[in-house]
């Protein structure tokens, strides 16, 4: 964000930056974190130093980047003060979480906030802090990014309610098969939901009656680790889910055809990735009646096969039907310098 000021010698215009109106400074202040405000005009003047600590403006916290004494500072005379006008919260160090809300009760302090994103967050202590996040009536978005399983607390997480975007992270594998077998668990209010961590097909499954409102699915690894599926007929379906992206798709195209039947057909949007399964995945008959049988809104596609092995020339032709044409959507493939295949299928 730049601003330009224009000054004049022969004008009673302010040639001074102290002059400048009150208003001014609080709408420049609306563009910037307020961690950053704090630091660089706290210690200006005294002028400055009430500007920022009256803080009659929603305030922005990222401590992203923050040294520790520069924290500890920022804690004590802005944070703890006001966290009653924190609207927008980022930290990605545990110390900071830690301290931060520390007691788990203090997280019920925190009025106005409607954006909290937390980086290496330890979930066994976690927990006690959401079940306070719980009361707060404006938390529309939340972000967890974590090296541990996130499968103890997601229940917490999903049942916030007035959440609308939840993404979670993690290395490890993502949900437990027993979170949803309490009938005290509410449905989720969240319509966009990213998970970057591996899910196995059967908790995908159940998550379904539990989101209603949900309108964008984002997968890192759906994979099916059971030789079976899981029965398929009393399934609820994602009524409002519109779009679908899965980065990485580890199960046969059997399996995918019945999900997509189950759960997806109400989609326009689907992205999808396979890496090195059967090429099943490349049968442009089957995709043309899955399509036109189970996901009759959908209007855009994105297919991405990788191989090592080399994509038959015929698939190109096959991907050229009136049905493909109709949708505008091509079929293309790439060979990499490590000579592995990359056909694609997407829109025009």
């Amino acid at each position: 964000m730049c601003f330009l000021f224009s000054f004049s010698e022969q004008s009673n215009n302010c040639s001074y930056l102290e002059e400048f109106p009150n208003e001014l400074f609080y709408e420049i202040f609306g563009y910037l974190d307020s961690n950053d405000i704090y630091i660089g005009f706290n210690d200006l003047n005294q002028r400055f130093q009430n500007l920022v600590h009256i803080c009659v403006f929603p305030l922005k916290i990222n401590l992203s980047i923050i040294s520790k004494s520069n924290f500890e500072k920022l804690n004590q005379q802005l944070l703890i003060p006001n966290r009653h006008q924190i609207q927008t919260l980022q930290i990605s160090n545990p110390v900071f979480i830690d301290s931060i809300f520390s007691p788990p009760k203090i997280a019920a302090q925190f009025l106005q906030l409607e954006t909290l994103v937390l980086n290496d967050v330890k979930p066994a202590k976690f927990r006690y802090v959401l079940h306070h996040l719980a009361s707060l009536k404006n938390l529309l978005s939340l972000t967890i990014i974590s090296k541990e399983s996130l499968g103890n607390i997601c229940k917490d997480v999903f049942s916030l309610p007035k959440l609308k975007y939840c993404k979670l992270s993690s290395s490890k594998p993502f949900i437990n098969v027993d979170l949803f077998s309490t009938t005290k668990f509410h449905r989720s209010s969240i319509e966009h939901l990213v998970i970057e961590s591996v899910v196995k097909l059967y908790d995908l499954i159940r998550l379904s009656p539990y989101f209603p409102s949900l309108r964008t699915l984002s997968i890192d690894c759906l994979t099916n680790y059971q030789t079976i599926l899981p029965h398929l007929t009393n399934t609820r379906k994602f009524r409002r889910l519109k779009k679908v992206h899965f980065s990485q798709i580890l199960m046969t195209f059997d399996e995918f055809e019945l999900i997509s039947r189950c759960l997806f057909n109400q989609i326009k949007s689907l992205s999808v990735s396979i890496i090195d399964m059967n090429e099943d995945y490349l049968d442009a008959q089957r995709w043309e009646q899955l399509i036109a049988s189970s996901m009759p809104n959908l209007h855009e596609l994105d297919l991405r096969y990788q191989s090592d092995a080399s994509i038959n020339e015929t698939y190109r032709d096959n991907f050229s039907s009136p049905f493909w044409i109709e949708h505008n959507w091509i079929f293309d493939y790439e060979i990499s310098e490590n000579s592995i295949c990359h056909a694609t299928i997407s829109t025009k």
